[in-house]
């Protein structure tokens, strides 16, 4: 199980590494992003839907819809991929939270998130 001080630490790490809060209540791809990567971190931990919801101040079933987002989405795309697994890593302290990363250039040039298809 996830502590609550485990929740603010990957709270900060997902909005560094997105620029955009996930608790704030948009639909934009962006912070869809976000959540999804937010909520598919900590489902892996062992962390109930429902406890996600409620530290993101949502519905459970906003997160299951962010879960299948993650699987549409994320696992296709491989700059948002690594960006998961970045974030996955600084999570479970592998690698410190300011760390430059020299591959994050040469990923950039694959999708950047402002250029990805909208789901419908």
């Amino acid at each position: 199980m996830v502590t609550n001080d485990e929740i603010e630490k990957l709270k900060s790490v997902i909005e560094k590494h997105f620029s955009v809060g996930v608790s704030v209540k948009s639909k934009k791809l962006p912070f869809m992003i976000a959540k999804s990567v937010y909520s598919k971190i900590l489902f892996d931990k062992e962390c109930s839907k429902v406890d996600i919801a409620k530290s993101i101040n949502i519905t459970h079933a906003a997160t299951i819809n962010q879960l299948k987002f993650f699987d549409k989405n994320i696992l296709n795309n491989p700059y948002l991929y690594e960006k998961y697994l970045k974030c996955t890593r600084i999570f479970d302290g592998e690698e410190p939270l300011d760390r430059k990363d020299r591959k994050s250039t040469r990923l950039n040039s694959v999708t950047p998130i402002s250029r990805m298809p909208s789901s419908a």
